[in-house]
């Protein structure tokens, strides 16, 4: 993700990379909006101090497929704090749709087609804002039966507003303004529904993992009140427009409806009351038509529109689909438990970017009869009854737990057998589900706590309150390559050891040879060495390989040279963990059996919690899991760890 500032770039978040992620990151998309992009920046990041409201231009890039997720411009900024006195900026962004506000239209009787109409629109608005936030014309295809379009634009109506009342919202005409980026333009689209089906299935027992109805009574009319076409002025200078053009009277039914203006529905009068409504036709210029168009569109009218929210897992970004979840786009929805099964449209979608896999959609927008929602809600009521007694039958593992123990085993058997770190990954999951994970804590004689990392960025720790808030271990920083010592890790490790605190430690790889890294694991060693003094030595040295620095010869030969040193200096295989970013785990090919112990990093949407947090996608015996971890003893976010294995248990905890 970048932002732009007077054609400047820089990056403020990349999945790969702790120190450019945001925070609590939210995209929501819509048909016929201008979506929003939601998120919080910490002090840390580099472009804390560059976002400015309305000049700052943002992008973001979905990397598994090389697709333009949103692009915009910083809409508004508010500085927070946090209780523990740390600082953030929470920032909402607008999409370029939202550009189409910043120009306005002004008087004009309107007689022409809707293509040349939509074209005077984007061209009046091209002429008044700079050309980031221009439009060139793409496809142009929405028109009516007459391909003829009569109406007025009023003064001062912001580009968009004209665009949504005489265009999209007209009934005649309709369609979707879409924003195309290509080669660096802009294009505007203004077309029809496309039908285009993906070829995801969004499946219980597979990866859907919650669905609701959501009935809309907004639409609901039980008074009708119908106009036909605008009435010409009877005045005999035709070449004036005036403003009175805009009040011109529209035809209606009272001459041939008993002096009344409207008709009525006695049935939903009675479900819903007298609610009032109007539509237009604008190409009926008798009376008598137009009663006769009314009662038609009032007898077929149904007015309850049943839509759906549900929570999915993209299999997309898995690599177990051919097509990720798009706006517009119909898919296939099976729900056996509710009797679902149909095509439905997306018609918005929430995306966390720190949570890619899974997806909050809203489909449907199927209109229905009273008649067909109550029966619909009856069935519903039945179907959730069942649901209720099978679960009551099933004492050992909760609904939730059944639920995506399925959908993991329905997606492991879907994995093709070579991709053996990630069936093994998902195995693990099963595992922890029915409680025979080799991994988890079947070690009864273990007690497993709070795991944390630290470094300087945690400044000054009071481990005595770490100990009492149930910390087993702490793994202090102690370099960052051989040039840089971590400002706190002898502190760190003397009050590890006066505390009694079990403690490792850790040094971030930079080496950029095999030579290179012989000599950070001995400036490594050494600096432990003169730090532990005669005190209680880490339970393990680790080396934090997060970033593709190895210049000459590969990481794999690299990290085998800093294996070999450390083993020089008597420190065995198994007393060495590898901390191994998940992103770069197959690139960078390390000989993880030289390991005691494997380390990995995934955090999901990153917001503390285990429930919030993405497991990887590789074997691991402890995951980090999170970033904004918080322990008593330290002030601000913490990295924190959990689920570790058997080995790590017996080799590190006991």
């Amino acid at each position: 993700m970048t932002i732009e500032n007077n054609g400047i770039e820089t990056i403020i978040h990349d999945d790969h990379f702790t120190r450019y992620r945001l925070k609590d990151t939210s995209i929501a998309k819509g048909i016929n909006t201008a979506d929003s992009f939601q998120f919080d920046i910490l002090p840390n990041n580099p472009g804390y101090l560059l976002l400015q409201e309305l000049t700052t231009y943002i992008e973001v890039l979905n990397t598994t497929n090389s697709n333009l997720v949103f692009k915009g411009r910083v809409l508004s900024i508010q500085n927070q704090l946090n209780s523990d006195g740390t600082f953030y900026k929470e920032v909402i962004c607008e999409s370029q749709m939202a550009f189409l506000n910043d120009s306005i239209q002004t008087y004009k009787k309107v007689q022409m087609k809707p293509y040349d109409f939509f074209k005077y629109l984007i061209d009046t608005h091209n002429a008044q804002v700079d050309v980031k936030r221009q439009f060139q014309l793409g496809n142009v295809i929405v028109t009516n039966s007459t391909n003829y379009l009569y109406c007025y634009v009023e003064d001062g109506l912001k580009t968009f507003d004209e665009i949504d009342t005489d265009l999209i919202s007209n009934n005649d005409l309709g369609g979707e303004l879409k924003i195309r980026n290509e080669n660096g333009i802009a294009y505007i689209d203004w077309t029809h529904d496309q039908n285009i089906k993906g070829k995801q299935e969004i499946k219980l027992n597979k990866n859907l993992i919650s669905l609701n109805a959501k009935p809309n009574l907004s639409n609901v009319i039980s008074v009708l009140y119908p106009f036909g076409a605008t009435i010409e002025n009877d005045s005999s200078d035709s070449s004036t427009d005036t403003a009175s053009d805009v009040a011109s009277p529209r035809l209606d039914i009272s001459s041939v409806n008993d002096g009344k203006k409207y008709i009525e529905s006695a049935e939903l009068i009675g479900r819903y009351g007298r609610i009032s409504g109007t539509k237009s036709w604008d190409d009926v210029k008798v009376a008598s038509n137009l009663l006769a168009k009314a009662k038609a569109y009032l007898e077929t009218f149904k007015p309850v529109t049943i839509g759906y929210e549900l929570e999915a897992v993209d299999l997309f970004q898995l690599g177990l689909a051919v097509d990720d979840f798009k706006v517009g786009n119909y898919y296939r929805v099976i729900n056996q438990f509710e009797g679902i099964d149909d095509y439905f449209r997306i018609i918005s979608i929430s995306l966390d970017i720190n949570n890619p896999l899974q997806s909050s959609l809203t489909i449907g927008d199927k209109s229905v009869s009273w008649a067909e929602f109550q029966l619909q809600s009856n069935q519903n009521n039945l179907l959730v009854a069942n649901l209720q007694l099978k679960t009551a039958q099933l004492e050992t593992i909760s609904l939730a737990a059944q639920q995506k123990l399925v959908i993991l085993q329905s997606t492991l058997d879907t994995i093709p057998s070579d991709l053996k770190s990630v069936k093994d990954n998902l195995q693990k999951q099963i595992d922890d589900l029915k409680g025979n994970n080799s991994g988890g804590d079947n070690n009864d004689d273990v007690h497993v706590g709070k795991i944390i990392d630290v470094s300087e960025f945690q400044t000054d720790i009071n481990f005595s309150s770490l100990k009492a808030d149930d910390v087993s271990l702490v793994i202090i920083r102690v370099q960052y390559g051989s040039n840089r010592a971590d400002k706190y890790y002898q502190q760190n490790i003397s009050r590890a050891q006066a505390a009694g605190i079990r403690y490792a430690v850790y040094a971030y790889a930079r080496y950029v040879s095999d030579t290179d890294a012989k000599q950070e694991a001995l400036d490594f060693y050494n600096r432990i060495k003169a730090a532990v003094g005669n005190g209680t030595g880490p339970a393990f040295y680790m080396i934090d390989i997060e970033e593709a620095t190895v210049t000459s010869g590969t990481a794999r030969s690299a990290a085998a040279a800093w294996v070999s040193k450390m083993n020089t200096l008597g420190v065995s295989n198994t007393k060495l963990v590898a901390y191994i970013a998940n992103h770069l785990y197959d690139t960078f090919n390390i000989d993880v059996s030289q390991f005691g112990s494997i380390m990995i990093p995934s955090y999901g949407k990153n917001d503390g919690t285990v429930a919030g947090s993405t497991p990887p996608t590789h074997p691991y015996d402890l995951w980090q899991y999170t970033s904004v971890g918080s322990v008593s003893g330290i002030s601000g976010n913490v990295d924190m760890s959990t689920a570790p294995s058997d080995r790590f248990k017996t080799q590190y905890l006991k």
